[in-house]
C-alpha cells in the first residue's frame, strides 16, 4: 500500500492570516552536517485580517537564529515522493475574495495555482456540505428519509464553491479535489443535528449533545446504505461539472464533538461503514475514486490499526 504525504493549507475565511514573501535560493543553503553562518535579516511583508481591519499591511523582519548546526539537512537521493500541496475551498473564502475587484482577486489565485508564477498548488480539499467556513448549515441531502437520495442536490455549491474551483482550475486545469464531509446529512445522525456540542453559536439542545468516543451515525443498514450513496452522488455531480473528484475522506475529525457541523465515529464502526458499504459501493460505481482513512487531528494509532489490521476493510482504502 503506497503511503501517503498530503500538506493542506486551510485558505480561511473572515479572520485568520496570511504571508506574503520572497523566496531566494541563496536563503536556502543547508548541507548535512554544515553549520549555518548568520545572515543579514531580510524585511518580508506580512498581511493580516481581523474583525477590525482587513489586509492590514505591515513589514517584519526575519532573522537566523543563533549560529548552530542546521536542524534541516538535505541528502542525495529520492526519499519520498511528494504527490502535491493544496488549500482548502470553504464558502467563506469565496465570499471574502467576492469583496476585491476582479482583478485583485484573479491575482490572487494566480498566485496560488498558476503552474508557471504561482505556487502551483494542485490537490486541494473541499467540505462536502457544511463546515465551519460555511455560510450557514447546509447538506447534499436534507430531505429525511430520502434512502434513494432522489432529492440529492448541488445546487447551493453551483453558487459557491463550484465557482471557487473553477476559478482556481483556470490557472491548473489537472488541478485534484478530494472531499470530506464535516457531518453527514443531520436526519442521519442520532442526535438529529448538524454539530455535536450545544454553544451559542448553533440551537442545540442539551439532551442533543454527542460525546467524544460515540458513533452519532444511525448505524442501521438502510442508513449506511444511503450514506454510501450519498458519496457516490456527490463524486459523480461534481464530476458532470468537470472537476475532477479524485477521492475522499470519509469524515473529518471523526472524534471531535463540535460546536460547528462534525460527527463522532469509532474506529470500529467507521470501519465497518467503509469495508461493507462505501467500499464495495465505490469499487463498483466509481473504481478510479479513492478512498482515505482521516481526518485525523489527533495522534491515534490504536484508532488506525483497528481499521488498517482488517484486510477486508483496508483493502478499499488508498
Amino acid at each position: 500500500m503506497k503511503p501517503r504525504c498530503i500538506v493542506t493549507f486551510l485558505l480561511l475565511a473572515a479572520a485568520s492570516f496570511c504571508m506574503t514573501f520572497a523566496h531566494d535560493s541563496n536563503l536556502l543553503n543547508l548541507s548535512e552536517n554544515q553549520p549555518s553562518k548568520a545572515r543579514p535579516a531580510i524585511k518580508v511583508t506580512w498581511i493580516q485580517s481581523s474583525q477590525a481591519k482587513v489586509w492590514d499591511r505591515s513589514e517584519i523582519s526575519l532573522s537566523d537564529r543563533e549560529p548552530g548546526l542546521a536542524d534541516f539537512v538535505v541528502t542525495d537521493g529520492l526519499k519520498q515522493k511528494i504527490d502535491g500541496f493544496g488549500v482548502c475551498f470553504n464558502e467563506l473564502g469565496w465570499k471574502a475574495l467576492s469583496v476585491l475587484d476582479e482583478n485583485a482577486k484573479q491575482n490572487i489565485l494566480k498566485d496560488l495555482f498558476d503552474k508557471q508564477s504561482g505556487l502551483r498548488l494542485n490537490i486541494c480539499r473541499m467540505p462536502i456540505g457544511a463546515n465551519d467556513y460555511a455560510q450557514n448549515y447546509y447538506s447534499l441531502n436534507d430531505s429525511a428519509g430520502d434512502f434513494t437520495m432522489e432529492h440529492f442536490s448541488i445546487k447551493r455549491d453551483l453558487e459557491n464553491l463550484i465557482p471557487y474551483i473553477k476559478s482556481a482550475m483556470k490557472y491548473n486545469p489537472e488541478l485534484k479535489i478530494w472531499g470530506s464531509p464535516w457531518t453527514p446529512p443531520s436526519w442521519m445522525k442520532t442526535n438529529n443535528h448538524y454539530a455535536c456540542r450545544p454553544d451559542i453559536v448553533n440551537d442545540m439542545t442539551p439532551d442533543q449533545a454527542g460525546q467524544e468516543g460515540i458513533t452519532q451515525f444511525r448505524m442501521t443498514p438502510e442508513y449506511l446504505n444511503a450514506y454510501a450513496l450519498y458519496f457516490i452522488k456527490y463524486i459523480r455531480s461534481y464530476r458532470k461539472e468537470g472537476i475532477n473528484i479524485t477521492g475522499i475522506h470519509v469524515q473529518n475529525e471523526m472524534n471531535s464533538c463540535q460546536n460547528f457541523p462534525s460527527c463522532i465515529w469509532t474506529a470500529r464502526d467507521l470501519g465497518q461503514f467503509i469495508g461493507y458499504y462505501l467500499g464495495p459501493a465505490m469499487k463498483k460505481e466509481i473504481p478510479d475514486a479513492e478512498i482515505w482513512y482521516g481526518t485525523y487531528e489527533r495522534p491515534w494509532v490504536e484508532k488506525i490499526d483497528t481499521v488498517m489490521a482488517d484486510m477486508g476493510i483496508a483493502k478499499f482504502i488508498s
